[in-house]
């Protein structure tokens, strides 16, 4: 993916919180703020003739450049710039599989899987935006640490002078090593079916360093300690078959894993080091099913309970405290429970030969059921400024995903090898993503929990509902020695542009001046109409 940065220069962002009218002082100045930007919207865009004027203006000596004595080099140094920040995967998997046919009725299943996984983290310079070159050290190294050694991303090579295609900045590599064995036994009978299943998994976790920098020195080039995780499940199920129609089942697993890597490494940018006190996570869940199947008609109807136990969360942003310790790090969650569980239905009624309709809906509830502990370790200096924080999210809804949704087709196939389908689309019960930090009591301190503040401070808030309708059309067409097959649709063809398809507060809090709004809320909006074509050619 690909990033753009910047080095001892203003924030490029036009929607960066400095620049919006929730960072004045007082109602008349956010008024007026308010207003340049409605009268200048693009004021909210990037300002690429600016960033490349800027980096256009500067004339740079670095000396001893490359880490050699004597080494001048001149010329514009960046002060904005694009980046490719890659995750190059490599992946090595085993397995082998055994099956055997007990008797006509029961099977046994095994296995054993081995995989390795190593994934490179590192850093391309894409374009420099009209400069000459990119040093390629930390400035907000430097500004937290007051070093200019800090600074350096690989002291074995400083002051390196990067150009377009060089790799810099930081490089590392996760690695992962899991094994498994499973075994399952299936009965297929009569009236019954019936499985159950074991299996039992060791990963091994560690990272390692490819470049030695400057915040730390000892620990950020080679092997980090291996982090031992011995997970396994169970897992079975029974299907009872009332006729040749209709039937019943019910499904059950328990188990435990291994937290992702992402998640255990405290900073990998900068250092080995994992999460302190890291354990497996828990998750159990059950499901109760009825499907009847006829030639005319199919229905099922699905209820369930997932529960989720000792999850964790790192989150990387700029952490701020109320006496004044902050800096860009990790905020750790851990401890994160939550619940899910709904009911689910669907089915297809067949009208004509032709003509068909369908439907589903689920009403679900996921909520965080227990208070989460937050720790925030800085980045550049290692210094842990938030230990053991509860997070008052109990009874929070889990975010980014409707809770109530529903949908009703039509689907019409034609004798000249064409369908039509319309589909109509309902949502609701979505909720915005939650920052931990608005709900730890530092946040709260010395407020009315019955006050406009209080509550705007901590309370969840809704997203709207959305409606939308779809349309399909599908047709084949028989041609020499092939088929054509040309498929369109059209997307939200009410052009409805509110609906709001995510939301998320912003990670930092205002914990000197308690204000909800000083890094207001970001949402992200669904398109209006859209559509797409698509010709194929089988022969």
């Amino acid at each position: 993916q690909t990033r753009l940065e910047r080095a001892n220069a203003a924030n490029p962002l036009g929607v960066y919180y400095q620049y919006l009218p929730s960072f004045s002082s007082n109602e008349e100045s956010r008024e007026r703020v308010a207003d340049i930007i409605r009268a200048n919207p693009e004021r909210l865009q990037i300002d690429w003739d600016g960033l490349y004027a800027a980096n256009r203006a500067q004339n740079d000596v670095i000396v001893g450049a490359d880490g050699i004595p004597g080494n001048v080099v001149e010329g514009a140094q960046a002060r904005y710039w694009v980046e490719e920040q890659r995750f190059d995967p490599n992946r090595l998997t085993l397995a082998s599989r055994f099956r055997h046919a007990l008797t006509p009725q029961w099977t046994f299943h095994g296995g054993v899987v081995g995989q390795y996984s190593r994934v490179r983290n590192y850093k391309v310079l894409e374009d420099l935006l009209g400069a000459d070159f990119v040093l390629d050290t930390n400035p907000f190294a430097a500004q937290d640490l007051g070093s200019d050694i800090a600074a350096q991303n690989n002291l074995d090579r400083p002051n390196s002078i990067v150009n377009v295609g060089d790799e810099f900045g930081w490089d590392f590599e996760t690695h992962v090593l899991t094994q498994r064995a499973y075994t399952q036994f299936e009965y297929v009978g009569k009236a019954f079916d019936a499985f159950v299943s074991l299996s039992f998994d060791r990963e091994q976790q560690w990272r390692s360093g490819n470049v030695r920098n400057g915040q730390f020195p000892e620990t950020s080039l080679g092997v980090s300690r291996r982090l031992f995780f011995n997970t396994g499940a169970a897992k079975g199920g029974l299907t009872y078959k009332l006729s040749g129609r209709n039937y019943l089942s019910v499904r059950g697993i328990y188990g435990t894993k291994a937290p992702e890597i992402r998640e255990t490494l405290v900073s990998p940018r900068t250092r080995n080091g994992f999460v302190p006190d890291t354990q497996a996570e828990t998750y159990y869940s059950g499901e109760a099913s009825y499907v009847f199947r006829s030639p005319a008609f199919k229905a099922r109807l699905t209820g369930y309970y997932t529960g989720f136990r000792d999850r964790m969360l790192t989150t990387r942003f700029f952490v701020e405290t109320v006496d004044n310790n902050d800096g860009f790090g990790s905020f750790i969650q851990q401890n994160i429970d939550s619940e899910h569980l709904g009911v689910e239905a669907a089915f297809e009624y067949d009208v004509t030969a032709s003509l068909e309709v369908t439907g589903m809906a689920s009403i679900g509830r996921y909520q965080i059921t227990d208070r989460p502990i937050g720790n925030a370790i800085l980045d550049n200096s290692g210094v842990s400024i938030i230990e053991d924080a509860t997070i008052y999210a109990r009874n929070f809804f889990v975010s980014q995903t409707p809770q109530h949704v529903g949908s009703v087709g039509l689907r019409y196939q034609g004798a000249q090898y064409y369908t039509i389908s319309a589909n109509a689309n309902y949502a609701r019960y979505a909720f915005v993503q939650y920052g931990p930090l608005r709900r730890t009591e530092t946040a709260v301190r010395g407020l009315d929990n019955t006050s406009e503040q209080f509550r705007q401070i901590v309370d969840q808030e809704e997203l709207p509902e959305a409606f939308t309708v779809d349309l399909f059309a599908t047709k084949s067409i028989n041609v020499p020695k092939g088929r054509i097959f040309v498929t369109v649709g059209v997307n939200n063809i009410l052009n409805d542009q509110t609906i709001v398809s995510g939301a998320r507060e912003q990670l930092r809090f205002d914990v000197g001046g308690q204000d909800p709004n000083r890094f207001p809320k970001t949402f992200y909006y669904a398109y209006g109409t859209n559509y797409f074509a698509q010709v194929a050619y089988s022969f």
